[in-house]
């Protein structure tokens, strides 16, 4: 069986305040997903980044310290499904194989 690799996603603000974090895992090349609750503000159903100006998704490995910035791509609050872009992988990643969904909106 092969494992796919998990990664901490943290919203962090601009004064480097840890916002909220979870779990990600990488759907496809430079493509990650996680829960749409670690990266909204509760009930409001709006990305962090949009209620707390200049936060960031930074995406990080247990097989290292550094860190890459992840994009906001899309996110379905009710299927509580968040997707996000990042312009490198870390390490030997993995790819989810999930099957296929359709996001609200997505045709």
């Amino acid at each position: 069986m092969t494992r796919v690799t998990s990664f901490h996603l943290q919203v962090r603000s601009k004064i480097d305040e840890e916002l909220d974090s979870g779990t990600a895992f990488f759907v496809g090349e430079n493509l990650v997903a996680t829960a749409f609750h670690v990266i909204s503000s509760g009930p409001s159903a709006i990305w962090l980044h949009e209620e707390h100006d200049g936060a960031e998704y930074r995406l990080a490995s247990s097989e290292t310290v550094s860190h890459m910035i992840a994009i906001p791509l899309l996110a379905d609050p009710i299927a509580d499904l968040a997707l996000l872009s990042c312009q490198r992988v870390i390490g030997n990643m993995v790819p989810a194989r999930l099957p296929a969904i359709c996001l609200s909106g997505a045709e």
